[in-house]
């Protein structure tokens, strides 16, 4: 009984994750916030009314989406046409809109641009989704394949491991190397998931985040700083925070909004919290009058920014068109960060099939060990 519990539950951990894949390849139950988000632009853009345009939206989200999201929509509809920002009725939803998303729609309302910041949170959106399914599907086959394996060590734990048991307690032979079936059968599949994980986690990070928060708030943030300090993380940790804080403080400046005001408000678009402390430490040294790419090298003696951003803040106060050289750098940082993305998805389907193949071998071995260790009985 205890073999088939100890091995059943990698299966059934396995079945989890294999149905957790097709959920993220066919969307978070038909709701993307991708799609939403372009909708919201195109209304903007379009100067539609925004209540009676998410009334519209709600009616017409897929059965998928559930009641839970047509209730938010209309109640969101009917917040915004009493006069309440957009930004502050997304804040009653969290776990839908991240604290990230939600800072940029503020400086969108408040630089007076919001399509187009709409327009760039779209493809921050899409990234994030893009990530979340490529992930899935790299890990599926060869989740597939761990599920085979560990059914076969599975068989072999409940009808084949106890009988060599008892021939090696009868015979008296110290050998124990069938252990390692259990090791490969049961260990295996949570190796897998934890591939799954790692494919998943960059795109769904925020509601990772938000759920982390209310649950493990300290495991959450030791998560993040390891995301922002790992070397195969940092690239796109660093470069996608750097993007929204320069997308967010470029439009505030060029709306005209007061330089320290709109560093505060930026800063809580970045999306992470060391580049978060980074900025306002720089908003409160800009407004004891330090230039703002003095004050992001003062505030970074580690230097972990992207030494291209400040180069292009640099240059932006060096012509007097700051705003415009955030654009940029917002531009450079989010295109690499995509780039640094897709490098590291590559990853996940070979980290994955080499997984499977350690449990092959392990399994492999244990059987061969196994067996030579029980013909060395019998013959002595």
């Amino acid at each position: 009984m205890v073999f088939i519990v100890g091995l059943a539950l990698p299966m059934v951990l396995c079945l989890a994750a294999l149905g957790a894949t097709k959920l993220l390849q066919l969307g978070r139950l038909g709701w993307s916030l991708a799609h939403f988000t372009s909708f919201l632009a195109s209304v903007v853009r379009r100067n539609l009314p925004l209540g009676q345009s998410l009334e519209a939206y709600a009616a017409d989200l897929p059965w998928a989406g559930g009641l839970a999201r047509r209730t938010m929509l209309r109640t969101m509809a009917g917040r915004v046409d009493n006069g309440q920002p957009l930004s502050e009725v997304m804040a009653c939803y969290p776990g839908t809109f991240p604290a990230a998303y939600r800072a940029l729609v503020r400086a969108g309302e408040r630089s007076g641009n919001l399509g187009a910041v709409l327009a760039q949170l779209r493809r921050l959106a899409e990234l994030d989704e893009s990530a979340a399914r490529q992930g899935a599907a790299a890990v599926l086959y060869p989740l597939v394949l761990g599920m085979v394996v560990s059914g076969g060590g599975g068989f072999m734990g409940v009808f084949i491991i106890p009988k060599f048991v008892m021939m090696f307690e009868e015979m008296a032979i110290p050998n124990r190397n069938y252990e390692l079936m259990f090791l490969a059968g049961g260990l295996g599949p949570v190796i897998l998931m934890g591939l799954l994980a790692a494919g998943g986690i960059l795109g769904m990070w925020p509601l990772i985040a938000y759920a982390g928060e209310r649950l493990a708030p300290r495991l959450v943030a030791a998560l993040a700083r390891l995301r922002w300090r790992l070397p195969l993380f940092r690239r796109y940790e660093r470069r996608r925070a750097v993007g929204q804080y320069a997308l967010a403080a470029g439009q505030l400046l060029e709306a005209g909004v007061p330089a320290v005001e709109a560093l505060e408000i930026a800063a809580g678009a970045a999306g992470s919290w060391q580049l978060e402390r980074m900025a306002l430490g720089a908003a409160r040294r800009v407004a004891e009058g330090a230039r703002l790419s003095a004050a992001l090298a003062a505030e970074d003696p580690g230097n972990e920014l992207p030494p291209e951003f400040l180069w292009y803040v640099g240059l932006g106060e060096a012509g007097s068109d700051l705003p415009a050289a955030l654009g940029r750098a917002a531009e450079s940082a989010l295109l690499r960060s995509q780039n640094a993305l897709r490098a590291l998805l590559d990853l996940v389907f070979p980290a994955g099939v080499a997984a499977v193949g350690v449990m092959v071998g392990l399994l492999a071995f244990s059987l061969f060990a196994t067996l030579t260790g029980l013909m060395g009985g019998i013959e002595a």
